[in-house]
């Protein structure tokens, strides 16, 4: 096992080299961290399906959770039982829970890997390329933790792997986030408790290993937020989950004075287009020729028989005619007056008959 182990850190120290001597002509010094950077994408590239079944993990736990939330309310006295329960529910969807493990689980001998070759002065045959090159001028295989005094704060070194490790934290934080974030139902607690304690977990892990492993490591979480937020975007967030956007509400229907429905978004266009009468001006208008306003909760008025449209009409002109009779001081005009009201005054009595 360890053979094999020293023969898989050998390849990886080979491929580290190949990608330095393809990228020395063009960064020159800067080509050994860079290489680091080229071999993270590589690891990367070949996960992609245990990837691509992490995301669909987490969209199948969004879609099961209401279910299991019914199996727990249903089989809370009876731990054994819901354990089966849960698992037969598992299998009948296609789900492992360690799906969204294998990413990292994977990464793990690429991890170490790359420890013993930061570490090692002879490897594969030959003296190691990666001893003595540098980040920017800090050493790659400088510790934060191995740092004096206030140089883990002051130091171009500190600052520099502080600065790392603070991005890795927060990397990990945005990755694990937009997966909860897909979930239909409330996070459990212990699985928000995880989020919260996993980066401050890295945090005290970065601060005791090589600058070049917080290289790999911050690589591999841009790489984890890239590529998480375009399956995302392809897949829609289930129903109830916390991106999902919420159907629109329907229209509702107005009921308008003449007994018709419409869309009530609708009256604002139709508004602009038609004069409403206002109930004020029906009332006063009513008045005037002497009918009784209608009140609330009295039926719909009878139409008028066609025949009677145009004596109301002459009513209504010599109404007028009145009031302008009144208003005028000429004689003329008060001939004109009396003689609208006389037209006026024949109309009265059939209104008054009918």
């Amino acid at each position: 096992m360890i053979e094999l182990f020293n023969n898989f850190r050998d390849v990886l120290y080979l491929v580290l080299k190949f990608f330095q001597d393809l990228t020395e002509p063009v960064l020159g010094s800067q080509s050994y961290w860079f290489s680091i950077v080229l071999l993270t994408i590589s690891v990367r590239i070949l996960l992609i399906p245990l990837t691509v079944k992490q995301v669909r993990s987490t969209r199948v736990m969004s879609e099961l959770a209401p279910e299991i939330k019914k199996l727990q309310a249903k089989h809370k006295n009876d731990r054994q039982k819901l354990n089966e329960e849960m698992m037969a529910l598992y299998k009948e969807r296609g789900f492992n829970p360690m799906a969204g493990c294998w990413p990292l689980l994977a990464q793990m001998p690429f991890f170490f890997a790359l420890y013993q070759v930061i570490r090692s002065t002879h490897i594969a045959g030959e003296t190691n390329i990666l001893g003595g090159q540098t980040f920017f001028g800090v050493p790659l295989e400088q510790h934060w933790a191995a740092l004096q005094g206030w140089d883990k704060i002051f130091s171009a070194a500190g600052l520099t792997i502080l600065l790392l490790t603070v991005t890795m934290s927060l990397t990990t934080y945005i990755s694990q986030r937009q997966l909860m974030s897909r979930q239909a139902a409330q996070v459990n607690p212990q699985q928000q408790m995880l989020m919260r304690i996993m980066p401050l977990m890295f945090f005290v892990f970065a601060i005791n290993v090589p600058l070049a492993l917080i290289v790999y490591w911050v690589t591999t979480n841009f790489w984890s937020v890239g590529q998480q937020y375009m399956l995302l975007r392809t897949a829609p967030a289930p129903a109830g989950a916390a991106g999902a956007p919420a159907p629109a509400p329907a229209p509702a229907l107005v009921e308008e004075s003449g007994g018709r429905k419409g869309l009530g978004i609708l009256n604002l266009f139709r508004g602009s287009s038609q004069t409403r009468v206002q109930p004020s001006d029906r009332d006063a208008a009513g008045s005037q020729n002497g009918e009784r306003p209608a009140r609330a909760g009295e039926g719909k008025t009878p139409a008028k028989p066609a025949g009677s449209a145009g004596k109301s009409g002459q009513a209504k002109a010599g109404q007028s005619g009145r009031q302008g009779g009144g208003r005028q001081g000429t004689g003329g005009s008060r001939k004109s007056g009396s003689r609208s009201s006389g037209k006026g005054k024949a109309s009265g009595p059939r209104r008054g008959k009918r």
